[in-house]
């Protein structure tokens, strides 16, 4: 099993650097400023 959460000690403080829109989904790529973790959401 993947594990996409990578436990840090940043309290994260995310800005959105990229939003992608697909017919189905929209995935969304958040960046954390301060340690630099990239997290990405999709939505339906």
């Amino acid at each position: 099993m993947f594990n996409w959460i990578r436990h840090c000690l940043c309290i994260h403080d995310f800005e959105i650097v990229k939003q992608n829109e697909y017919p189905d989904k929209t995935v969304t790529t958040y960046l954390c400023k301060k340690c630099g973790w990239i997290r990405k959401v999709t939505t339906r």
